[in-house]
């Protein structure tokens, strides 16, 4: 078991991280393939409602929206049981995880709340500033403040908000036991831990750019040469690449977790046995 001062490093998290998916990609993959392959599916069927039957896309909208969010908490949930060994096959991750639904929408709702409750506050206090003034340079150095203060909120809220799917899904804590728990994780280490969530986002949004751009240009020499009906095919390669970064990103931020979970961290009277990753503490 680590100790508060023995967290592992980001090289030896990326170590890991990287071990665990190359031992076990496969049903990683699948879990998350899946569902973001259905996700794919829903968004085509609501541009084909939207295309050829527009009087009906405003019921369609919300349908294929409610469908996504369903699947995309089912695969958060399935994913993190699966990978920390709580099950044993991917038929009873998806079982196991279908009831850990609700608490992940009601975790993200509260979260959501929050971040909008904040927002609003800064917007109208910006607005009641512009307000006062008529200078165009204040009123430029305010809207410039108001944006840096707001994403620097909702990314504060995030990061001590990283490790609540975790809890949410692995253990059996009350919601806001939870929100509790995720701090007390990220408290003591708030900047290490923003600059993991910081540097996950730019690698992903590397590869998400790099990956868009290449198959735009792809999907503009096809149209030259291939019917429409082939288009949304190609559109369907960047499925695979979506799931490998869900499956990165969540295995990475897992491992985090897990190592400050086992680091003798005081989060909750009601302490979990989390299973750790390959080479951690098994349950």
């Amino acid at each position: 078991m680590n100790t508060n001062n023995n967290l592992l490093t980001m090289t030896e998290l990326f170590s890991r991280s990287w071990q665990e998916m190359t031992n076990r990609f496969g049903p990683f993959f699948i879990l998350a393939f899946i569902g973001t392959a259905l996700n794919w599916l829903f968004s085509l069927i609501f541009v084909h409602f939207y295309v050829n039957m527009q009087s009906a896309s405003f019921l369609i909208l919300p349908l294929t929206l409610i469908l996504s969010l369903i699947v995309s908490l089912l695969m958060t949930s399935a994913l993190t049981l699966y990978i920390c060994k709580r099950a044993n096959t991917i038929n009873e991750a998806l079982r196991i995880g279908f009831p850990r639904i609700l608490r992940l929408f009601l975790g993200g709702i509260i979260i959501g709340l929050a971040m909008m409750l904040v927002s609003s506050i800064l917007v109208g206090t910006m607005i009641a500033m512009m307000m006062l003034t008529k200078n165009s340079l204040v009123m430029g150095f305010v809207v410039f403040c108001s944006i840096s203060v707001i994403l620097a909120v909702m990314l504060t809220i995030t990061t001590y908000c990283l490790f609540l799917p975790y809890r949410l899904v692995l253990t059996n804590e009350p919601m806001f036991q939870c929100f509790r728990s995720s701090f007390a994780l990220v408290k003591g280490y708030f900047w290490k831990t923003c600059g993991y969530l910081v540097l996950l986002s730019l690698i992903m949004g590397a590869v998400t750019v790099l990956g868009q751009l290449v198959l735009m240009i792809f999907s503009f020499i096809s149209s030259l040469v291939l019917p429409s009906f082939f288009q949304t095919l190609l559109s369907f390669l960047w499925v695979p690449i979506q799931a490998t970064l869900a499956v990165f990103f969540q295995v990475f931020t897992l491992a985090l977790y897990l190592d400050r979970n086992t680091a003798g961290i005081d989060i909750s009277s009601q302490q979990d046995s989390t299973p750790s990753l390959e080479g951690q503490a098994e349950q």
